[in-house]
């Protein structure tokens, strides 16, 4: 029986209302939601039923994990108590039970109540991709039929007045995002169409000079400071100079505070900020003086910035009110012609997108009135009445129309208050989906509307916390407690980090080094990153001496690259952290920076469809004669290309080989020229033959089985990924045929329309969570995850301001602004409330950048890593951050909400631990009040090297030089280079060094285009049966490899022609061998092991030559399993033999080779090497002499 915590046992046992559980990361809320729904499914005397219960989450996969958790826990109530008819009711209910997305719910209720709507339950769901194609077809339409309508004239001279420049392009884009955000609202055109009253009355005014009664508080306060400290070193005329200052800000933020625009434009004008005074003899401090100017220079910057824009959008604040009042109605009625339009083709194609599971959703359970207020329909009374519990997983994630689904379906509730049978679980401090258009403020509401939970089932609405946290170590709890309750405020982060709020420990850790480790780190040279650089040593530094992950209260274990994990806040440079982790022999996956269709496989398939769909395309030509595909050469191109220069290159080719289409055509090559130039001829002309008769999938996929191309991709280092991005393809071609039926002009030009504005599709993933290799990801990706050890990487970039550029800001509660064109002169310029909500949305950026670091450091386990940059510019920035805490005594929030980037946070708040002396040095920071220390270790650029095991004593001024370095160094200058190591690789396949002359070769073996179909080759037959084995899923295939093979060939890993060429009869006697049944109870199985390692770590005794060099050796592993006492290799085999001896010798080098890296790899010992032969239908395990 789990020991729970009190406040688990309180989320767990709470009954008769509502409530809200706040939990913290890593506090085990998915454990308390499974057993609470046990406790309520078996309750002898309140009993729910499962077929009542709805639980949606926020991903399919947490879904299914809370599906298969309850399912789990009812069979173990059923084996207790087999008589038991109820449970067993509820284990068969389970399986229809609503646990599900939001969306998946939301389809469910439209699938069952369509007979309301336009759309048949058959309806399938449209992809982002086709959605956006659909918005923009319909913008075309709506779009010219205004411009055709005389009644419109006016309305349209008014949007491209204000929108348009050269084109229509601006004004497009405007209007589809704007599209995007209304249909994001409850009844979001209803909602609009009530927008202009807020544009009538003074709401934006008001809230303009809120935001900037903040900014200048914060300058006030920073100007407090400043006279405090030049009264101190006894400077007069500095102080009265500073008080004169003072008094213009505080006649202005009386001002603001009053609502008085016209006296706040007119101070603003009269501004202004004398030349700072010189230092006189008097002074008794210059260093106080120096912070004093450089406070007051602060704020005066930031009154600089804003005074010029402030006065001109409040002395235009009316034209700019009244513009949008003209506005708001047109864009409506726009809009609302749109939004008729895709209806229409929505129900012409029977399907729906995600954006309208939420929206019919709501058009079924409530209606909005006139008023603005939304009345419960008879469903959702209905569905209030027949759900008992409606449980919602990470409620901080939710937006607005999803609360109000919950609100209306909930028992006694209504659009404005939850009902009494709601379980709300999340964090308010990791929610980073605001982008997504989740609303953090309803978790907020929910929470103040909630009174703390006492213990006592009284009816009431109530909150329960649960911040025992059960993932991480004392040391992490303590950095990220430190952190945030300096950094976290409801000014910036929308929570204060209050002890309600901090992390509290619950796991035991084995004793192990885990202090947060914060490096130092100096500018290298010109185009290196010294982060990736340090990171990439450290991880290997600490794979080579074993570093212990705690694995319990009182165990340890040796670490492992999965134990890794680099966060960042944007993907830009995973490539550079990958490369550097490779050069140091550590194996990196990292989702591609480059988009999918960027990337090299998806952009040469591309340019062989291009070229397919119309051969007179140059830069497509060149480039597929150029790949692998064709390998032409740069020398064969210019050839050809000088065959005509002034006609396409396809024309070059043809006349190159006579095929003009004129009777007494002459080719103009000769020789083997000639014949690579027919064959790439002849199989242009057989692809476009198919393509007048194929879809784009089928061509695509005919493309894969006649070229071989998805095998050719195994054999690039990142070919799992390359094969995830092509046979992505296959599926995207289907998806557009289904919607749109064009053929290959039509898909080419889908993608073309897809590039051209800005969008891409999701790239294909290779590697699962169970892959040995460090993890390089976003912190948005994350999210939900844990490593024992997180390094958070590029700290340095700075927060995204784009949204300063926009053509109009947005945000639920308020609507919209705009920055509008002057017609005459076609200049934009912002608006009054287009400023106003920016500044709004400015500020709930800035907490959600704050809740993002957040997550990024509740990752860790057992130990954080924070590296800093130290150049100039960091120096100067720490400075400007150290003076501001000293004047202020503390990181206050102004402080806080000043940051650019990540790295700001950490500086503020680490310069005011007590143990923090090596960073208040580095910026010079004055004295200031410190809190307690924290638990970490400071390293200085010149200990943070790898290379540098302790720290060396600064030597005396002019020391006598060492004797033994002076001729340490003599040796060393008059040393010759060796150059032993120049026909050595820097990087070798293990069949390399077993036998060189079985290297792979990468190009294309033999491409096949014409309609000929011959039989595969013996090792084309064994890369079929090493797909079939790395794909299957051997529980299925174990029992049908027929319908698995069958499986394979759908989802693309396999041709149909390797298909055919699987013998099942051998691969049944594969899983009916003693060695699968070994591999079926196995600990641990894993296949198709890459791996990269340092090859003298091997130490081979006879390869000398590798010795004391960085070469690489890399290769694939077919399989191995862990057992009890030591790993298991096998190798599979298809090699045409009359014994087993022949293999043994054949191929004990190579084993010899994957087992040392085994062993090397997994710090375990190699209990046996097995070959498996499918020829001969058995294993044969290798003698240990042998390897």
């Amino acid at each position: 029986m789990r020991n729970w915590t009190p406040e688990q046992q309180q989320a767990i046992n709470a009954r008769g209302a509502s409530f809200l559980v706040s939990a913290a990361a890593g506090s085990g809320k998915t454990s308390v939601l499974v057993e609470r729904l046990i406790r309520q499914l078996t309750d002898p005397e309140h009993p729910v039923s499962a077929a009542r219960l709805a639980v949606v989450t926020f991903t399919n996969d947490a879904a299914a994990e809370m599906k298969s958790r309850l399912e789990h826990a009812l069979t173990q109530c059923i084996a207790q108590d087999p008589r038991n008819v109820w449970l067993r009711q509820q284990q068969s209910q389970l399986q229809c039970a609503r646990i599900c997305t939001i969306h998946s719910f939301c389809f469910d209720l439209i699938r069952d109540h369509c007979a309301e709507l336009d759309i048949t339950p058959t309806f399938r769901i449209l992809e982002e991709t086709e959605m956006n194609m659909m918005v923009s077809r319909g913008l075309a339409d709506i779009m010219e039929a205004w411009y055709a309508d005389p009644a419109r004239q006016g309305d349209m001279q008014l949007l491209c007045d204000r929108f348009s420049g050269r084109t229509d392009a601006e004004l497009e884009n405007l209007l589809t995002e704007l599209y995007r955000c209304v249909m994001g609202l409850p009844f979001g055109l209803q909602r609009m169409e009530q927008l202009t009253e807020q544009y009538r009355n003074d709401t934006f005014v008001h809230m303009y000079l809120d935001n900037l009664g903040q900014t200048i508080a914060a300058c006030i306060q920073r100007l407090d400071e400043a006279i405090r400290l030049s009264a101190e070193v006894n400077q007069e005329k500095l102080t009265a100079f500073l008080i004169t200052e003072h008094e213009q800000l505080t006649l202005l933020l009386k001002a603001c505070t009053e609502k008085d625009p016209d006296r706040c434009a007119a101070l603003l004008s009269a501004l202004s900020f004398a030349s700072f005074p010189r230092v006189t003899k008097t002074c008794t401090d210059p260093e106080k003086r120096e912070l004093a100017k450089a406070l007051r220079d602060d704020g005066k910057k930031i009154m600089k910035d804003l005074q010029t824009e402030a006065v001109s959008l409040l002395c235009h604040r009316q034209e700019d009110l009244d513009a949008h009042c003209r506005l708001i109605p047109v864009l409506h009625g726009f809009l609302q012609q749109l939004d008729d339009r895709l209806w229409e083709m929505k129900c012409d194609k029977n399907a729906i997108g995600f954006t309208d599971a939420e929206q019919l959703a709501l058009s079924l359970l409530g209606t909005c009135q006139a008023d603005g207020t939304i009345q419960q329909t008879a469903l959702a009374k209905e569905l209030s009445e027949f759900y008992q519990i409606i449980m919602i997983d990470e409620f901080q994630d939710t937006n607005n129309k999803q609360d109000l689904i919950f609100k209306l379906i909930s028992h006694k509730g209504s659009a404005v208050a939850n009902g009494d049978n709601l379980f709300m679980v999340g964090d308010v401090k990791q929610a980073i989906y605001r982008f997504r258009l989740a609303n953090p403020r309803n978790f907020i509401r929910t929470m103040q509307a909630c009174k703390p939970y006492t213990g006592k089932d009284d009816g009431e609405n109530a909150c329960i916390l649960l911040n025992r946290n059960f993932r991480s170590s004392p040391e992490v709890i303590a950095m990220v407690n430190f952190l945030f309750s300096t950094l976290m405020t409801p000014q910036v982060g929308e929570v204060a980090y209050t002890s309600e709020e901090a992390l509290h420990q619950g796991a035991a850790f084995a004793e192990t080094p885990r202090n947060t480790e914060i490096a130092l780190l100096e500018d290298g040279e010109q185009d290196t990153n010294p982060e990736a650089a340090y990171i990439a040593k450290r991880i290997a530094r600490m794979l080579r001496e074993g570093a212990p992950v705690s694995d319990g209260a009182n165990h340890t274990r040796p670490c492992t690259p999965r134990d890794f994990c680099i966060l960042m806040r944007n993907k830009a440079k995973g490539s550079v952290y990958v490369q550097a982790l490779a050069e140091q022999g550590v194996a990196a996956y990292s989702e591609e920076a480059a988009a999918y269709l960027k990337a090299r496989e998806i952009t040469l398939l591309l340019n062989l469809l291009r070229i397919i769909d119309n051969p007179p395309q140059d830069t497509a030509m060149a480039a597929v004669l150029l790949s692998p595909m064709f390998r032409f050469d740069m020398d064969e191109l210019t050839q050809l290309r000088l065959l005509a220069p002034k006609v396409s290159l396809y024309a070059a080719i043809c006349r190159g080989i006579g095929e003009t289409g004129a009777a007494d055509a002459q080719p103009l090559l000769t020789g083997a020229m000639y014949e690579k130039t027919k064959g790439f001829y002849n199989a242009l002309q057989a692809f476009r033959m198919y393509a007048m008769q194929d879809t784009p999938e089928r061509l695509i996929r005919r493309i894969y089985e006649s070229t071989d191309f998805l095998s050719v991709m195994q054999r690039y280092s990142d070919g799992a990924k390359k094969q995830a991005n092509l046979r992505l393809m296959l599926t995207y071609a289907r998806n557009y045929e289904t919607a749109s039926g064009g053929g290959l002009s039509g898909f080419l030009h889908y993608i073309a329309q897809v590039s051209a504005r800005g969008k891409d599709f999701q790239p294909g993933t290779a590697v699962s969570g169970s892959e040995d290799v460090v993890a390089i990801k976003t912190i948005h990706k994350s999210k939900g995850l844990e490593f024992p050890f997180v390094f958070l990487a590029e700290s340095e970039t700075d927060f995204n301001h784009q949204d300063d550029r926009v053509a109009f800001q947005f945000l639920q509660e308020y609507g919209f602004g705009f920055r509008l064109q002057d017609p005459t002169v076609y200049t934009r310029y912002k608006t009054l409330p287009y400023a106003a909500i920016s500044m709004q949305r400015e500020s709930y950026a800035k907490s959600e950048e704050l809740r993002l670091l957040y997550v990024a450091l509740t990752r860790a386990k057992d130990k954080l890593f924070l590296p800093l940059r130290l150049n100039d510019a960091r120096k100067k920035q720490a400075f400007r951050l150290g003076a501001a805490i000293a004047a202020s005594g503390r990181v206050t929030p102004s402080i806080a909400a000043s940051a650019n980037c990540m790295a700001d946070w950490l500086w503020m708040s680490l310069l005011t631990a007590e143990n923090a002396a090596p960073l208040r040095e580095a910026c010079q920071m004055p004295p200031c009040p410190l809190q307690p220390a924290v638990p970490m270790e400071i390293l200085h650029p010149e200990d943070s090297s790898d290379a540098t095991e302790q720290d060396t004593p600064t030597p005396a001024a002019y020391p006598k030089p060492d004797p033994a370095m002076v001729t340490a160094l003599r040796m060393q200058f008059a040393a010759v280079y060796d150059d032993r190591l120049m026909g050595i690789p820097s990087k070798t396949s293990v069949s390399a060094l077993s036998k060189v002359e079985d290297a792979v070769n990468l190009a294309l073996r033999r491409p096949r285009f014409m309609a000929e179909e011959t039989a595969l080759t013996g090792a084309e037959k064994g890369t079929a049966l090493h797909a079939f084995l790395q794909y299957a899923d051997f529980a299925v295939a174990a029992q049908d490899p027929d319908a698995e093979r069958q499986r394979l060939t759908e989802d693309g890993h396999l041709t149909r022609r390797q298909a055919d060429s699987l013998d099942l009869n051998r691969i049944r006697a594969f899983f009916a061998s003693p060695l699968y049944e070994r591999i079926r109870q196995a600990e641990h199985v894993w296949r198709e092991r890459k791996f990269l390692v340092r090859i003298s770590d091997l130490q081979l005794p006879d390869q000398p030559q590798y010795n004391d060099t960085n070469a690489m050796l890399s290769g694939i592993m077919d399989l191995v399993f862990e057992e009890p006492d030591g790993l298991v290799l096998v190798d599979y085999k298809t090699d045409y033999v009359q014994g087993g001896e022949m293999l043994t010798e054949r191929y004990q080098r190579q084993l010899l080779l994957y087992r040392r890296t085994l062993a090397l790899l997994h710090q375990k010992p190699v209990k046996e090497t097995v070959l498996y032969s499918f020829h001969l239908n058995r294993a044969i395990p290798l003698p240990e002499e042998a390897t």
